[in-house]
């Protein structure tokens, strides 16, 4: 490897440009493919001085040192990705591909091939290529300075699950392990594609023929992995932080639409909460379901909910109508709610509709709480074992009741099961013993 240092200038700032170039003695690697035949690296001149870049440049070679005569390679020479930009020249809002400064040492031989296939064919899609290089990014983090015709595959699979399994849901060892042995799955399936590929180029046995995958967690392992369980605090985070980013957000409409607004956004929340309701029986809600019983309690009657893809109100998921219970201080706040709306969203008695007074296609609460989770915790791919979802609410419900020692019928009818064993088979590691349980039970030996 060589390499030659030029002083440019780019939008009125000075840079020094590095360009290396490979030399190998056959050149076949670099004419097949499997090798760049340059790498080009940009540092500020304000930065550091001629000498100064110099050793910075000797030094990403002693790092690299490849013997590409011999076939001798690192993984993280071929199996490295760039990032994925908006392309300001592609009328079709397409990506492109451009090459990670931080680390020149990278190779992009198989992310370009992929993206080459997504430029020409338009397959695979955007979100699938993502999802590779995620993939192929935790394969050069753990095995990135392997050489590949040594790579141990059973010892990088192993620490691939245990990588995915300490990067999941912090509050709750057991949740969505099945979830992440999926994930796990599909990592390994584009990693063995990806090493395949090359093998097949470059004419060398096939790494992954006696692999001995990871087993599965069994269904008792795995049969609570729908009940996430979120802490009080991490609740009450979200919830605050959800609260002062949709005011600010909304202040240029003015600050009474603002307040109106959170308070709207505010009530479907501890709707979600007091209730355990589904999404879709929320948006379907209209105000003569909320009644009060023979005592003069508030209760709310779901029957109905509303289909999205119809666009109209139909049958509850699973046809069982059930009786939610509010507290009084959420009733009253409803009903100065519903005096406090426009005329407009008045029109089709829905609770919770949309600015012309339909019903609430796109969910506000949703994408206010994902605006949300994006800000608190990054993108999916970044953060999102934090992230809370409106489904998440009901299960908290669900868990809180049960913890404070409301029998499995009660709960299973206040969720609108179909029957107790649907609520047994996602909430009944969460039952535990009373002291009045445990007193009934002495007394009964």
């Amino acid at each position: 490897m060589d390499y030659t240092i030029k002083k440019i200038n780019e939008k009125n700032k000075d840079y020094w440009r590095i360009d290396f170039r490979y030399y190998a003695h056959s050149d076949n690697l670099v004419n097949q493919g499997l090798i760049g035949r340059s790498k080009r690296v940009k540092i500020l001149a304000s930065k550091k001085n001629k000498s100064q870049v110099e050793t910075h440049a000797n030094k990403i070679i002693s790092q690299s040192n490849p013997d590409y005569d011999n076939g001798i390679f690192l993984i993280k020479e071929f199996f490295g990705v760039g990032k994925l930009v908006h392309d300001p020249q592609s009328n079709q809002g397409q990506k492109k591909l451009i090459p990670n400064d931080q680390d020149p040492s990278l190779g992009y031989w198989y992310a370009k091939i992929r993206f080459n296939d997504y430029r020409t064919f338009n397959k695979p899609s955007l979100k699938t290529l993502e999802f590779e290089f995620c993939a192929l990014k935790k394969f050069v983090e753990i095995a990135g300075h392997q050489e590949f015709d040594k790579l141990d595959v059973d010892t990088f699979a192993r620490d691939l699950y245990r990588n995915i399994q300490e990067g999941g849901f912090e509050w709750d060892e057991i949740s969505h392990k099945a979830r992440k042995y999926t994930t796990y799955k599909k990592y390994l399936t584009t990693i063995k594609m990806a090493c395949r590929k090359l093998s097949k180029k470059y004419k060398k046995r096939d790494i992954w023929e006696h692999f001995e995958p990871i087993p599965e967690p069994s269904k008792e392992e795995s049969k609570n992995s729908k009940a996430l369980r979120v802490t009080d605090e991490h609740i009450k985070y979200v919830y605050e932080a959800m609260l002062k980013q949709y005011f600010v957000g909304n202040q240029n409409r003015g600050k009474e639409i603002a307040a109106y607004r959170t308070n709207k956004i505010d009530l479907q929340w501890r709707f979600y909460s007091e209730t355990g309701c589904r999404r879709n029986e929320l948006t379907g809600l209209t105000w003569d379901k909320i009644v009060l019983d023979q005592n003069g309690l508030p209760e709310i009657k779901i029957t109905q909910q509303f289909h999205s893809v119809e666009n109209k109100l139909t049958e509850l998921k699973n046809r069982k109508k059930c009786d939610k219970i509010i507290s009084e201080q959420l009733y009253k706040d409803l009903m100065d709610y519903k005096k406090s709306m426009p005329l407009i969203e008045k029109k089709n008695n829905i609770v919770f509709p949309n600015t012309f007074g339909e019903f609430d296609k796109r969910n506000s609460l949703y994408r206010t709480l994902n605006n949300t989770n994006k800000n608190l915790f990054g993108s999916l791919s970044e953060g999102g074992h934090k992230w809370l979802r409106v489904h998440d609410i009901r299960h908290y419900f669900a868990t809180r009741l049960i913890r404070k020692g409301i029998s499995l019928a009660d709960v299973s009818q206040l969720l609108g099961h179909s029957n107790e064993q649907v609520t047994a088979s996602i909430y009944i590691q969460d039952y535990k013993l009373t002291d009045e349980s445990k007193s009934n039970v002495r007394a009964a030996l």
